[in-house]
């Protein structure tokens, strides 16, 4: 594992960017973006280049140029995780540059021509690497967690954070914590799940999603118990049971006045 800052002399300032090389054809790069971190990935096939998320396309630049750093050879797909911005944005460029846009079949499926939509898995060789898109009811409508054999990574978005509790999105947090533990059967004690975005913790481990699994759902239950209570969610996201419960996670204290809104994805209601 190695990390670096990009460097490029005459293109777009990267000093906001990293760069880890997970092996000879998988690098992980890293955007910070406000009090948050950003993952993205780059595969090296034998004839082309796999972009997993393409970033914000105001970053369209800094991307190439950070590709260009690893190889020259051409962007031949672009794998949206979901819908989010920093997701799915910049992904016309590469597109309308000849990159086929592999995504679930509910993201925007008119926008561009060169697509694969999936609504169940689907594999793609690219010789060094066997990558599967497989759709999960986590986090929004159009999800896919992204595994890579060979390199024994997944990548799951904004579906997992091992700093914080995550929103469960339309779909509710019972298919949620389904979605995680889907998730979960993708891997073993030597693989890595990065999340989308990060603040203290990059990626983790198996114990890490087990850990993460374990707290989402003693929450839900927290919460359901509380209301059917008669309390409001108001009063929920100040119990001590609920603070207690979330007070190990890393980011407890930065989002801690937002507990009240992870109260209401639970039950339901609008923030």
């Amino acid at each position: 594992m190695i990390w670096s800052t990009p460097v490029s002399a005459t293109g777009p300032d990267l000093s906001d960017f990293s760069s880890e090389k997970v092996n000879q054809h998988v690098y992980v790069m890293v955007q910070d973006y406000g009090d948050a971190k950003i993952n993205f990935a780059v595969l090296v096939g034998h004839n082309d280049v796999v972009l997993i998320t393409t970033m914000m396309k105001e970053f369209n630049p800094h991307v190439e140029a950070l590709i260009r750093g690893i190889s020259d050879k051409p962007v031949g797909y672009v794998v949206s995780i979901d819908g989010d911005y920093y997701h799915y944005y910049g992904s016309r460029k590469f597109v309308e540059g000849g990159a086929t846009l592999i995504a679930h079949k509910n993201l925007i499926p008119d926008v561009f021509d060169n697509r694969v939509l999936v609504d169940e898995p689907y594999r793609l060789d690219v010789g060094t690497e066997q990558l599967h898109a497989i759709p999960t009811r986590a986090h929004t409508l159009d999800h896919m967690m992204v595994k890579l054999d060979n390199s024994n990574v997944v990548f799951a978005g904004d579906a997992l954070s091992f700093d914080w509790i995550v929103y469960s999105g339309p779909n509710g947090p019972d298919a949620h914590i389904t979605a995680l533990q889907q998730m979960l059967a993708q891997g073993d004690k030597e693989t890595r799940f990065y999340p989308g975005n990060w603040v203290s913790q990059q990626y983790g481990s198996k114990q890490d999603v087990q850990s993460l699994i374990r707290i989402y759902s003693d929450f839900v239950s927290l919460v359901r118990t509380e209301y059917q209570q008669g309390k409001s969610a108001k009063e929920i996201a100040q119990s001590p049971a609920v603070h207690d419960l979330l007070e190990p996670l890393k980011d407890y204290h930065r989002q801690k006045p937002y507990i009240i809104n992870y109260v209401k994805d639970v039950l339901g209601q609008s923030s």
